[in-house]
């Protein structure tokens, strides 16, 4: 299985720093996991254009942050429920499940590989 993430790439943004990586890494988790539980929770019932619009804001504030640390699959997971975000709400479910999947491999990995 391939890593959930590429250190490389964190590296090549911020250098061999690895106070500044525990750092950023936490912080990323922290934000990340903050704009899924939102959400989650606040996963309309009917279709809603201000959550539509948040959905989509948040979706891409995760995919910039995930690109910049090398979790490229977590990216294209959120890549692809950002393009969506007008979708039935049946579909954005699913979406939001495979983004919440992809991250927490990647925050399990983190942990795992003592990271953050």
């Amino acid at each position: 299985m391939n890593a959930p993430f590429d250190i490389n790439e964190l590296r090549a943004n911020i250098g061999d720093e690895p106070e500044i990586e525990r750092m950023l890494l936490t912080s990323f988790m922290e934000s990340c996991s903050a704009s899924l539980d939102w959400l989650q929770t606040e996963f309309p019932i009917t279709q809603n254009d201000s959550y539509d619009l948040t959905w989509k804001n948040h979706m891409h504030q995760i995919k910039g942050a995930a690109l910049n640390i090398g979790a490229f699959g977590l990216q294209e997971a959120t890549k692809h429920a950002e393009d969506h975000y007008q979708a039935a709400l049946a579909v954005r479910k699913m979406l939001l499940s495979e983004v919440i999947t992809q991250f927490d491999v990647l925050q399990h990995f983190i942990r795992e590989n003592s990271l953050a």
